[in-house]
């Protein structure tokens, strides 16, 4: 085994992925410190893995992305550590050695590196750099992938455990870009993520307990993200326009018995109503 690979922990956080997990390690099993964090009370990959040494598993009970990643950036002693989504294709050893190149070639001044994502190129939710330039400075990268180094990442503090799920990338890049840890994507490293495919629901229930959390924390963080970082006022400006279209919807669907649309903006206005009267991140879904 090449030996720079004892300079980098993998970790993956699941919420009942345990395909998607397995299919994802079965690509970079030869990596010497790998830590799965758990977001459910499902053991089952603890048991799977359990004679793997170099594997290591935490259970949390569904403290959310960014929590979860500080649970495992404390166990963390390696140089870099790859947060890797299962629920990404095209990635395998090579592209995780090449990402240790390139942190060799930026002579560790950095705080994150991500990767180019093939199949988002006509996705407005994640604005990539001019993929004419093989490393090129930005401001966010996707949280699907990142691979930090670890000192940027703990000089900084971890991610913002008040966010449970949406911004918490964005956060986090915005207070590295601030220190002047930079946040680099590298065009010619390309990846897929097949969003939204890492939770296999047990029935129909599940699903759109799911979809509807996934509304509410995403108003309710990115409130809060404009909030952290462009003042109170600012944040009721932009958000405004949103809450009189989501209270007009409300309206609309109440009046014509949509109770499926009608749900889905109460949820966008009781997740941004939270965060605008400081109530924390509280909602989680009825799994």
């Amino acid at each position: 085994m090449n030996l720079k690979y004892n300079e980098l922990t993998i970790v993956v956080i699941s919420f009942k992925s345990n395909e998607n997990v397995k299919n994802l390690l079965s690509l970079i099993r030869n990596f010497t410190n790998i830590i799965i964090v758990e977001n459910s009370k499902d053991h089952s990959l603890k048991d799977y893995y359990s004679k793997d040494s170099n594997i290591k598993f935490i259970s949390k009970d569904n403290i959310g992305f960014g929590p979860a990643i500080n649970v495992a950036a404390k166990l963390i002693n390696t140089k870099y550590f790859f947060v890797l989504n299962p629920d990404l294709s095209k990635i395998n050893e090579d592209v995780i050695c090449n990402f240790l190149k390139y942190s060799k070639q930026l002579n560790d001044d950095f705080g994150v590196l991500g990767p180019r994502y093939k199949n988002l190129e006509n996705d407005k939710s994640l604005k990539q750099s001019d993929k004419n330039q093989n490393i090129k400075q930005i401001e966010c990268i996707s949280g699907a992938a990142m691979f930090f180094l670890k000192k940027s990442f703990d000089s900084i503090g971890g991610f913002d455990e008040n966010i449970f799920l949406y911004f918490e990338e964005n956060d986090i890049c915005k207070r590295l870009n601030k220190k002047n840890k930079k946040v680099f994507q590298i065009n010619n490293i390309e990846i897929n993520h097949e969003r939204g495919n890492s939770f296999r629901p047990d029935n129909i229930n599940e699903i759109e307990s799911m979809k509807l959390n996934s509304i509410w924390h995403f108003s309710w963080s990115k409130f809060y993200y404009l909030k952290k970082h462009y003042t109170y006022l600012c944040a009721i400006i932009i958000i405004f326009p949103i809450i009189l279209r989501s209270t007009f919807k409300i309206l609309i669907y109440y009046f014509f018995k949509n109770e499926k649309d009608l749900k889905k903006y109460k949820y966008r206005l009781s997740g941004l109503t939270n965060s605008i009267i400081l109530n924390k991140s509280f909602k989680r879904p009825e799994l």
